[in-house]
């Protein structure tokens, strides 16, 4: 979840003397997932609107029915120099991966998808979303690496809008591909990843518990970001 969190915390230190325009891409990838999977919006909380490092966080959760859940999530700085859109999809009714989307524009756009193993069945190829995937324009970074690098199944890096539509509906095409499956048992091993993020931590996860602390990161995480709830005795 938002692994480039840490690179947006120094983007926002940087002079900028023009407001971020709001990008219509996350707008863009819900259509492209309602096309195939009706939205249903769910209802809020309080954690719907929060604050963390002098970012501004709006999340919107939605129910896809014949996949599972999508949350979007939209995060500003007071001045509008620097916009971040985060965008999850979930699959609980098909055998389907994870798919985890960041954008940051400032000044630019590095936009990044990638997806993570929540499988039942290890029937799941990334060779053809590798195949479908425009070639990425951003190098992979040289960093620290996470217990989650170990469930990646493809990661792609760009600049362009175009581009990183292409992935997602490249990975809903795979979805449309997928077996049905047991929803609970699905959302129980879409979990996992949720209890590991929350256990072992993530740059994003770290960052917004400093701001509004366990409790209501677990909440966030299991409620409005990832739809897994609570975890099962």
């Amino acid at each position: 979840m938002i692994r480039w969190i840490a690179l947006l915390m120094i983007l926002c230190l940087v002079p900028c003397f023009a407001a971020a325009e709001e990008p219509a891409l996350l707008d863009g990838m819900l259509a492209a997932v309602a096309e195939r999977y009706p939205l249903t919006e769910r209802e809020g909380n309080e954690l719907s609107d929060f604050e963390a490092n002098g970012m501004a966080f709006h999340v919107t959760s939605y129910d896809a029915a014949g996949l599972g859940f999508v949350s979007a999530m939209t995060a500003k700085d007071p001045t509008g120099r620097t916009v971040m859109d985060t965008l999850v999809v979930n699959p609980f009714e098909v055998d389907a991966p994870m798919l985890s989307f960041d954008g940051i524009y400032v000044g630019g756009s590095m936009l990044m998808t990638e997806v993570y193993d929540t499988l039942l069945e290890k029937g799941f190829s990334a060779e053809s979303l590798e195949a479908a995937a425009p070639a990425p324009t951003v190098a992979e970074a040289e960093g620290t690496a996470y217990w989650y690098d170990d469930i990646l199944l493809f990661s792609w890096k760009g600049e362009e809008n175009a581009d990183a539509l292409t992935c997602l509906k490249a990975y809903l095409e795979e979805t449309a591909k997928a077996p049905a499956c047991d929803a609970a048992a699905k959302k129980q091993a879409a979990a996992a990843y949720t209890e590991n993020l929350l256990a072992q931590g993530g740059i994003a996860t770290d960052m917004i518990r400093a701001a509004i602390g366990e409790e209501k990161t677990a909440a966030l995480l299991r409620e409005l970001v990832f739809g897994t709830g609570e975890p099962e005795e």
